[in-house]
């Protein structure tokens, strides 16, 4: 939808509120509107908000270009169903992370969940961790974990090409439902 058109439906705001892939081109705007970026693979910043009204007025970038990256594991996995991998376009630093479960995992030992950079050629496992610790899958089911990042920031980059891995370790018996969401800001 043109960004005109979300101008006409928000004319009870104080701030005008679009969305788009850019600033406007057209059109007149207070200081203070905002476009929120719905283009993310252009690597666009988060928002643009404009800083002298005008048409189209002028306007500066707020905020970095995130991506999301989510893994949603089968329900029932066994260890080898946590094998899949993103593989990255760019270059990329993670940011923050969380993890989810349905069920806790029930076996005697620890059950953990790590994040891994993986440059191509070489085995998910043999990768390096992106977090400071695994997250534990025997944790409170239904209940967000936040990731601990790694305190090495060459641990958080990933080049074009890299592939982010999920690797478990331990037994995952009742484990289920797990979902685990990556942010990552363009380098």
């Amino acid at each position: 939808m043109a960004i005109e058109a979300y101008r006409t439906q928000l004319p009870v705001l104080e701030r005008e509120i679009a969305f788009g892939d850019g600033p406007p081109t057209a059109g007149a705007f207070k200081a203070g509107a905002l476009v929120i970026c719905t283009d993310t693979a252009t690597n666009n910043p988060v928002l643009w908000k404009c800083v002298t009204a005008g048409t189209p007025g002028t306007w500066e970038s707020v905020g970095e270009s995130l991506r999301q990256v989510d893994f949603n594991v089968i329900g029932g996995a066994a260890a080898a169903d946590y094998d899949g991998c993103k593989v990255m376009r760019g270059a990329w630093q993670l940011v923050a992370g969380i993890e989810r479960h349905q069920v806790a995992g029930s076996d005697a030992g620890a059950v953990t969940l790590m994040v891994k950079k993986v440059p191509s050629g070489t085995a998910k496992a043999a990768g390096t961790d992106m977090l400071s610790a695994g997250v534990s899958l025997k944790g409170t089911a239904d209940t967000n974990a936040a990731l601990a990042l790694h305190a090495t920031t060459a641990n958080l980059q990933v080049a074009d090409g890299n592939a982010i891995a999920l690797v478990l370790t331990g037994i995952a018996t009742a484990v289920d439902g797990v979902s685990v969401s990556l942010w990552f800001k363009k380098l």
